[in-house]
């Protein structure tokens, strides 16, 4: 039997690409400008290799929908607790090709969780037409199974059966959508992995997601409520920083940086209303008058920033 091929190398089906649909690391962010963020990137690339999921793509293009329940649980956790939450996210990765764009038939479902600053992922790879039935809780295994003969799936039963406790419990929807681009560098996953993302975007959630489109690529998101311009950092690792590295943030202060609490907030704040409906609209309904203030660098009882600050004005345009 084959293995899944890696989330984000979806082509790849050898054995060292096999992905850990289970992780367990430290992540930690930095919010950049550009000049620093080439002349970081320089560094990285002296000690590690650019890891191209695709071959001859050094960029991979991310759409992240966020998933939440109606009174924002996940959210006021995430807020409340930057080191003690859970996500429910659906990842979907393609690339910019001469020809055009490279999508594919599936997403990613993953959980996302921190607990005492430890992150922990656990995802399952799913064909897009069965998303939104899966997100209502119904049970589509043999479906996936049929669809994907041949996979190994004894690894994932168990995340699978996970994520559907989950929407059992929580009737969730999606609350909110980032899109950006990624460049990645490592030897070893499991070791150090260093991203440098940027474009970033928040968008409106849409509602059954692949009911009207085969992909979420960037031009059937809609226009962008606000976007990012500065560069965000992220290095997931087990074990301290190498020398080289930490000598190269030595003048960089790691950021308390959620993409998700950040979108709710943009949302909230700086939506469309007066439209019928709108997510927007609906937020500003749910959230805490103090709460379109937060940026994306909160965390309870020590909000760090927020849109009107002229540093953290910086990271939007």
């Amino acid at each position: 039997m084959s293995t899944l091929p890696n989330p984000e190398h979806p082509n790849s089906d050898s054995k060292e690409d096999a992905p850990l649909n289970f992780f367990s690391r430290r992540e930690i962010k930095y919010a950049l400008d550009a000049t620093f963020a080439a002349q970081l990137r320089d560094l990285v690339s002296g000690h590690l290799p650019s890891y191209q999921f695709k071959k001859g793509h050094p960029f991979t293009y991310i759409t992240t929908i966020y998933f939440d329940t109606e009174h924002l649980d996940f959210y006021n956790k995430a807020r409340d607790s930057y080191d003690d939450n859970l996500k429910i996210r659906v990842k979907e990765y393609y690339y910019r090709a001469p020809q055009g764009l490279v999508t594919y038939p599936y997403c990613f479902v993953e959980i996302k969780q921190r607990v005492q600053g430890l992150v922990m992922k656990r995802r399952i790879r799913l064909p897009k037409k069965l998303l939104t039935r899966f997100m209502k809780g119904e049970d589509v295994w043999q479906e996936l199974v049929a669809e994907d003969a041949g996979v190994q799936f004894e690894d994932i039963e168990e995340i699978y059966s996970e994520l559907r406790r989950y929407l059992r419990t929580y009737s969730v929807r999606p609350s909110s959508i980032i899109h950006y681009r990624r460049n990645v560098f490592q030897k070893d996953e499991n070791e150090l992995r260093i991203t440098f993302d940027d474009q970033l975007q928040v968008f409106e959630p849409i509602e059954g997601i692949y009911n009207s489109v085969d992909s979420l690529h960037v031009g059937n998101l809609g226009l962008p409520i606000r976007s990012l311009k500065r560069f965000i950092l992220e290095i997931k690792c087990l074990k301290d920083y190498p020398e080289w590295l930490s000598e190269g943030l030595a003048d960089v202060m790691p950021r308390k940086i959620s993409k998700f609490t950040t979108s709710i907030n943009i949302l909230s704040k700086n939506g469309p209303s007066g439209s019928q409906n709108t997510e927007a609209d609906r937020l500003k309904g749910v959230l805490r008058p103090e709460d379109d203030k937060l940026s994306l660098l909160s965390d309870r009882g020590n909000i760090v920033g927020n849109f009107e600050d002229s540093q953290e004005g910086e990271l939007f345009c």
